[in-house]
C-alpha cells in the first residue's frame, strides 16, 4: 500500500496506519490522498480512505476479513462437516499469519520512534529547555514504565518456566523500560534526527537572564542565573506542515530551485509559527533557521535569508527583515504598545575597496619624465609611454590626495578626450588577474534576459523588455541591446536605499529611491548634447556629488553619440559595454562611493562582469540570490 505523501510502499494497512501517524502527523480525522496507481481521490477522514482501499484496490483483504464472521446455518449453502470447517478456519488463520507476520523488531523500533516524537513535540509545541525534557522522560520511566515492567514480571515468572519463552518474555520488557532509548541524551536524539534527516541541527537561545538568590555550599548568594529554551526542530516541522499540504516539496521535487513567490511564501509561514509560539527573534535564530531552510532546500542560498554584516548590526535578509517590518505594523495600529530595540548601528567604512591599503614602491628617476606630463604637451603614444613610466608613483599620489579635483588638476592629461585610456593603465596595475566585461558576455547577457523575463514586474520595464522581444533582430544593433538589458536591470534590482534630508525648519524627509532614480544615475538618455547640459546644470544646483555615469545622446533603441562623464570631463567612446566600463574604472581607481540609487546595479556589474568581490562591498541578499539564480542556471 503507497503512502501518497513520501511515495513509501508499506507491506499492510496496520502498516501504512503507524507510518501516517509517526513519520507524518496524521489524525483520524485528516484529509487523505489515495496514492494507489492513478488513483488521486481524497477523503476527509481516515474510516473512508480505509473504506475506500478495501473496497477499490484491495478487495480480497474485505472478504477475508468477513469469512470468519459468516454463518454457515445457511440453507442455500451446502453442508460442511466440522473437520472440513475446522480446517478451512485453520487454514484461513495460517494465511493471515503468514501475511502479516508479527516482527518484533519492528514493532520495537515504532516504539522507540513514537518515544522521539514525544520529545520532539516537548521541544516543539511547549519549548521546554533540554534538562526539563530528561526529567519528564526519567519521571515517565520511574513512575509509569518501571512499576508496569515490575508487575508483568513478577505475573510471568511465576506462570511461566520455559526458558525460551521467557527470554522473549525479558527481550520485550528490556525494549519497555528503554522507551527513551534514541532520546535519553541529548547527542542520541540529534543524532536519530539527523541520520533520519530530520534537521542539521537543534540550537539554543537565551530565554531569560537574570541575578537572582542560589544555593551554593549551603549558602545564599546572589549568581546569574540563565533560563535557555530548545529552538524547535524546523525540519521536523518543516515535514510536518508541508507534507499535508504537499505543495512547496512537490514543486521543488519537480524544478529542484524555488522561486521568488514561493520564498515570500515560505517566510510568511516561519515567520507565523514564530510570533504564534511567542519565539523571541535573535540573531542565533535568524540563523539558525536560514541554515535549515538550506538544509531542506538545498538550492537556496542562505545569503537570501539571513546575512550577517557586522558585530553591532542588525542583520538582513528575508527573516529578520519580515519579522521586523510585522512587528512594526503591529505597533502602528497597536497591536503591540512597546517597540522593539534594535542594535545602534555604526557608521559605514568611508573605504571602497581595499587597493588604498596596498604599498606601491614608486619608481627613481622619474623627475624629467614628471617635468615633461607637467609643463609639455605630447603625441598621445608618447604620453601613454610616460604615463606607464610613472604609474606606481601616481598610485601613491592619488593615495594621498583629499578630492578628485585635486587629482585631475595635478594629472590633467585624465581631461584629455582619450583621458580613459590611461585610466585603463592605472586600473591594470592595481588588479592584474580581474577579468574584463567583454569576456563570455553574450553567454551571460543571455541568462539575465531570461531572468528579466521572469521577474520584471514594472510596467514601464516589462514594455521596454516586450518591444525589443518584438523587434526584429537585424534592426537592433549590439549597443542598442546591451543598453537595454543594464537599462531593466535597475527593474530587478530595484533599490531599497533612502534619504534622509532636512528643510529649512529643520523637519526631517525621508526620501526613498525609486527604478527611474537608479535608472538615471546610471544612465541618461537625451535628445540633443544641450538637453545633456541643461541636465548636468539640474544635477550640479543640488549640491549634490555626481558619480560617472553614461550620456546617451538619443533614445534607448537609437544611439547616436555615447559619452562618459565625470567631474566635468566628457569621454566619447564607441559601445555601451565601453562606457561602464569606464564608469567602473573611475570608481575603483579613485576610491569612489557607488551612487546610492544604483549602488546594488553597480555591485552587481563588479561581481558577474568584472569577478571581483571586496571586503567594503555591502551586502545584499536579492543580489546573492540573483548571482546564485545566474550561476545555477
Amino acid at each position: 500500500m503507497i503512502c501518497y505523501i513520501c511515495g513509501l510502499d508499506m507491506e499492510n494497512w496496520k502498516a501504512l496506519v503507524c507510518h501516517f501517524k509517526i513519520f507524518h502527523s496524521l489524525k483520524s480525522y485528516s484529509t487523505y490522498t489515495c496514492g494507489e496507481g492513478n488513483c488521486k481521490q481524497s477523503f476527509q477522514c481516515l474510516a473512508t480512505f480505509k473504506r475506500h482501499i478495501h473496497v477499490k484496490h484491495f478487495p480480497e483483504l474485505q472478504l477475508s476479513s468477513k469469512i470468519p464472521e459468516q454463518s454457515c446455518t445457511n440453507s442455500s449453502l451446502p453442508p460442511l462437516n466440522n473437520s472440513e470447517n475446522v480446517h478451512r478456519n485453520n487454514s484461513l488463520n495460517e494465511n493471515i499469519n503468514a501475511e502479516i507476520p508479527f516482527n518484533f523488531e519492528l514493532v520495537s523500533e515504532l516504539l522507540y520512534k513514537s518515544a522521539v516524537e514525544l520529545v520532539v513535540n516537548l521541544h516543539s509545541n511547549n519549548n521546554f529547555a533540554r534538562v526539563d525534557i530528561i526529567n519528564i522522560q526519567a519521571g515517565i520511566v520511574e513512575t509509569i514504565l518501571t512499576p508496569i515492567v515490575s508487575m508483568l514480571k513478577k505475573v510471568v515468572e511465576d506462570e511461566i518456566k520455559e526458558p525460551t519463552l521467557l527470554s522473549k518474555f525479558h527481550r520485550v520488557t528490556s525494549v519497555i523500560e528503554n522507551t527513551f532509548l534514541y532520546c535519553s541524551t541529548e547527542y542520541r536524539l540529534l543524532d536519530w534526527l539527523i541520520n533520519n534527516e530530520f534537521l542539521s541541527k537543534i540550537n539554543q537561545f537565551t530565554i531569560n537572564n537574570e541575578i537572582c538568590p542560589v544555593q551554593h555550599i549551603g549558602e545564599t548568594i546572589f549568581d546569574e542565573k540563565n533560563t535557555t529554551g530548545a529552538l524547535l526542530p524546523l525540519k521536523f516541522q518543516f515535514k510536518k506542515y508541508f507534507e499535508q499540504g504537499s505543495l512547496i516539496l512537490d514543486y521543488f521535487k519537480t524544478h529542484k530551485k524555488l522561486n521568488d513567490g514561493i520564498r515570500a511564501t515560505l517566510i510568511d509561514i516561519l515567520i507565523g509559527q514564530v510570533l504564534s509560539q511567542q519565539i523571541p527573534m535573535s540573531v542565533s535564530m535568524a540563523e539558525s533557521l536560514a541554515d535549515q531552510i538550506v538544509a531542506m532546500f538545498k538550492s537556496e542560498v542562505k545569503d537570501t535569508y539571513f546575512m550577517k554584516i557586522g558585530c553591532n548590526k542588525n542583520p538582513k535578509g528575508k527573516l529578520y527583515a519580515k519579522y521586523y517590518n510585522f512587528v512594526r505594523n503591529m505597533k502602528n495600529t497597536g497591536l503591540i504598545p512597546t517597540p522593539i530595540t534594535k542594535n545602534k548601528t555604526m557608521n559605514e567604512k568611508k573605504q571602497k575597496n581595499g587597493w588604498f591599503e596596498k604599498k606601491f614602491v614608486s619608481e627613481s628617476g622619474i623627475d624629467s619624465i614628471l617635468d615633461v606630463l607637467k609643463y609639455n604637451d605630447t603625441s598621445f603614444p608618447e604620453l601613454e609611454s610616460n604615463w606607464r613610466a610613472t604609474v606606481f608613483y601616481r598610485l601613491n599620489d592619488i593615495k594621498n590626495s583629499h578630492s578628485t579635483t585635486e587629482i585631475l588638476n595635478k594629472w590633467k592629461q585624465y581631461k584629455v578626450p582619450y583621458g580613459h585610456k590611461l585610466i585603463d593603465i592605472d586600473y591594470n596595475i592595481l588588479f592584474p588577474t580581474g577579468i574584463n566585461i567583454y569576456q563570455d558576455f553574450e553567454e551571460k547577457s543571455d541568462k539575465i534576459f531570461k531572468l528579466l523575463n521572469e521577474k520584471i514586474k514594472d510596467l514601464n520595464c516589462r514594455k521596454i523588455l516586450d518591444t525589443l522581444k518584438n523587434t526584429n533582430e537585424i534592426n537592433i544593433n549590439d549597443n542598442v541591446k546591451n543598453g537595454v538589458l543594464i537599462y531593466l536591470l535597475h527593474a530587478l534590482f530595484a533599490p531599497t536605499s533612502k534619504k534622509v534630508t532636512r528643510d529649512e525648519q529643520g523637519k526631517k524627509n525621508l526620501i526613498k529611491y525609486s527604478i527611474k532614480d537608479s535608472q538615471d544615475s546610471f544612465i541618461v538618455f537625451g535628445e540633443s548634447v544641450d538637453i545633456m547640459q541643461q541636465h548636468l546644470e539640474q544635477l550640479k544646483s543640488r549640491g549634490d556629488p555626481i558619480q560617472p555615469f553614461t550620456l546617451i545622446v538619443g533614445t534607448i533603441f537609437s544611439h547616436k553619440e555615447i559619452l562618459v562623464y565625470f567631474d566635468s570631463i566628457m569621454y566619447k567612446v564607441h559601445s555601451i559595454l565601453r562606457s561602464i566600463e569606464v564608469c567602473y574604472k573611475i570608481f575603483h581607481l579613485f576610491n569612489l562611493e557607488y551612487p546610492c540609487q544604483s549602488s546594488i546595479v553597480w555591485l552587481f556589474v563588479q561581481n558577474y562582469f568584472f569577478g571581483l568581490t571586496s571586503s567594503y562591498d555591502k551586502p545584499h541578499p536579492k543580489l546573492v540570490q540573483i548571482l546564485s539564480d545566474l550561476k545555477n542556471d
